[in-house]
């Protein structure tokens, strides 16, 4: 079943990299879809929230693979030495997803406003909010992971 195991989400790539500028979601790194899978600028689609933790809260969390949840990280946010892994993400993370996922929601044309409504299973904005505060109480308690460095946009 999708809504608890991990899929194939690299085309996820192409739709979310755009909007985050071609960087990394967590550390700022420019990353590239034209580089080696073992490079450390490939572009990673990440599971905010870890699925390995969700399963747990299937009744609260429809869709774990849904655009809603997914972010684009360098390979060392997502899994390098002092990666992210199976641990949440730091509040401020959460605040920009929140952010991000209430942009496309507002944007009417959007094409993954839909893909949003569909996996969080909701109609309004107020709906997202209230949505992914649920589901961010449930991780309120551990503090969050951060990436040791971040890049500033002027850095390649």
């Amino acid at each position: 079943e999708t809504k608890k195991h991990r899929i194939a989400l690299r085309s996820a790539v192409d739709s979310l990299l755009p909007y985050q500028s071609g960087r990394c979601f967590y550390c700022n790194r420019k990353v590239s879809k034209f580089v080696k899978h073992s490079d450390d600028d490939f572009p990673d689609v990440d599971h905010f929230f870890p699925i390995s933790k969700l399963v747990k809260f299937t009744h609260e969390v429809p869709n774990a693979n849904g655009v809603w949840n997914l972010v684009v990280s360098c390979k060392e946010c997502n899994r390098g030495i002092g990666g992210k892994f199976d641990e949440p993400p730091a509040k401020k993370f959460f605040e920009k997803l929140l952010t991000r996922n209430i942009l496309f929601f507002e944007e009417h044309r959007h094409s993954l406003k839909n893909s949003i409504c569909l996996s969080l299973n909701i109609e309004t904005k107020k709906d997202i909010i209230v949505k992914m505060k649920n589901i961010y109480t449930l991780f309120e308690v551990i503090k969050g992971w951060s990436p040791k460095h971040t890049h500033s946009n002027e850095e390649l």
